[in-house]
């Protein structure tokens, strides 16, 4: 058993485990401390008694489990993430993204083009915005461009799904186009 009286593991009477380098005892380059329920891994000076101002490596709290690393973390397998919160829309929220390398970052929900929003139920949106697919600056709210040279018969630029299993009364459809125009001085078309 190895105790000490300190009550945050910076404390020079905290129980700490030493390594050394060398067989110099004034070479104590790395120790295990442990105090006010923190158990820390953190570099020292060469005289093995003062902490260096930036060593600290990682802390592991034996009450809440809760791990704190200081400086770059890598995991050679998978990592599992259990008991997660829910959360509704991207208000608020942050996503973590990586990149190439496998480096992780923050990007908030607005970093992702600032331009799509979601409803309480995760449905996305967007408001007074032009969408465009296969075209980078879209004319209309929703502008479709595809270009092919594809031998098969059938190349739609887009596709419809739909199948409806309830009741005969109403009128169903795959496509449903509403076209108006309030001033009634020009033809209007749901489809042209």
């Amino acid at each position: 058993m190895i105790s000490g009286s300190g009550g945050d593991p910076g404390n020079s009477s905290t129980s700490r485990i030493y390594f050394e380098n060398t067989s110099s005892t004034n070479n104590k380059l790395l120790a295990m401390a442990y105090g006010g329920s923190i158990l820390r891994f953190a570099t020292l000076s060469n005289s093995g008694s003062v902490w260096n101002t930036n060593g600290k490596i990682l802390d592991l709290n034996v009450d809440s489990r809760n791990v704190k690393v200081y400086s770059d973390f890598e995991v050679g397998g998978n990592i599992t993430f259990n008991g997660l919160g829910t959360a509704s829309g991207q208000s608020g929220y942050e996503m973590i993204v990586a990149d190439s390398t496998g480096h992780l970052y923050n990007m908030d929900m607005s970093g992702m083009g600032s331009h799509w929003s979601s409803d309480l139920s995760g449905n996305p949106y967007v408001i007074n915005k032009k969408v465009g697919i296969g075209v980078t600056s879209p004319s209309f709210p929703l502008e479709i461009d595809y270009s092919t040279n594809s031998s098969s018969s059938i190349v739609p630029a887009s596709k419809i799904g739909y199948e409806y299993s309830g009741s005969s009364t109403g009128i169903h459809s795959g496509l449903f186009v509403d076209a108006t125009n309030s001033s009634n001085s020009r033809n209007t078309h749901g489809i042209y």
